[in-house]
């Protein structure tokens, strides 16, 4: 890799700080891997100019499309290609995400297993084949650094592996642990289904059960309260009402109302952003404003049983 001062490669795969500031941290590698496996699944890299030097000027001003054929590989790669670079997952974390979309435990260290004779493939399963086989690379790759890349390393004191996550509590009845494919752990009602999230949680809202969102800010070094306001700022919501915006001795809170365009209509709804273990996480509670009152001991249940992954 490239000392400070020094940037070697295509600019097509570099990161940006790797050009604005002439840094070559462990993230921009991440950033590299990024692009890499954009340019896998989407037969190009994140950034395509007719020129250099437009490519160099989109990389630093710019941020890139989400990638169109990606699949599960989607939030991935959009979270590797985040601009800043603390904002970007940790090595262990993007392990994780990895081997869940190839289907192998997360707990799995060894080689893959043997292939089995190949069989003649279909035109258009030829580039999933050809990215399955790259991921499977990337993870020998990715496993070989977890240990090296962390936050100790960076301030100069010895890495010193964690030790395995004790087991969650038995939950109890009517609500499940959910793990999620990063290793996030958090305690949900049995009626509250995962519909999705790869390095958070998301449950779909509907007539009788809250919308939930946890995930990570993308910008760790950011105050909490103006992160709120900014995120604020950007909202179209009909008849929309701020009813408190604060800060907590572990985050920040906004709890808002207003009315839906569906059938569900007067909605109330609050964001907390918790600082856990070093990192910044956004709890997003929506429910029919007749449920508020009755719903609000189940939200702080659950983001009480929240657990980050292992990895960070």
């Amino acid at each position: 890799m490239a000392g400070v001062g020094i940037v070697l490669g295509s600019p097509k795969y570099l990161a940006p700080e790797r050009l604005l500031d002439g840094l070559a941290l462990p993230e921009s590698d991440l950033w590299s891997l990024g692009a890499t496996l954009y340019h896998a699944v989407d037969g190009r890299p994140p950034f395509v100019r007719a020129t250099t030097a437009e490519t160099l000027r989109a990389l630093t001003d710019e941020t890139p499309e989400p990638p169109r054929q990606a699949g599960p590989l989607t939030e991935v790669i959009v979270a590797l290609l985040r601009r800043v670079p603390s904002a970007r997952p940790e090595p262990p974390m993007v392990e994780h995400a990895l081997r869940a979309v190839i289907g192998q435990p997360a707990d799995r260290r060894g080689l893959p297993p043997a292939a089995a004779p190949p069989v003649p493939a279909e035109p258009g399963r030829k580039r999933r084949i050809a990215v399955a086989a790259a991921l499977i690379g990337v993870l020998i790759a990715v496993g070989a650094v977890v240990g090296l890349v962390r936050p100790e390393d960076r301030a100069g004191s010895p890495a010193v592996a964690s030790p395995p996550s004790a087991a969650p509590p038995a939950a109890p009845a009517g609500w499940y642990w959910y793990i999620s494919p990063v290793g996030l752990r958090v305690m949900l009602p049995a009626e509250f289904p995962v519909s999705g999230g790869v390095f958070g949680v998301s449950v779909a809202g509907s007539a009788t059960r809250p919308h939930l969102e946890i995930s990570t800010v993308a910008d760790q070094s950011a105050n909490l309260l103006e992160t709120l306001t900014t995120t604020e700022g950007s909202v179209g919501m009909l008849d929309y009402r701020r009813l408190r915006m604060a800060q907590l001795p572990d985050g920040a809170e906004w709890e808002y109302t207003y009315r839906s365009g569906g059938l569900l209509g007067d909605m109330h709804a609050l964001q907390r952003l918790v600082i856990l273990d070093g990192h910044v996480y956004r709890f997003e509670w929506e429910v029919p404003a007749r449920s508020w009152v009755s719903e609000l001991s189940r939200f702080n249940m659950i983001v009480d049983s929240f657990q980050p992954s292992s990895g960070g």
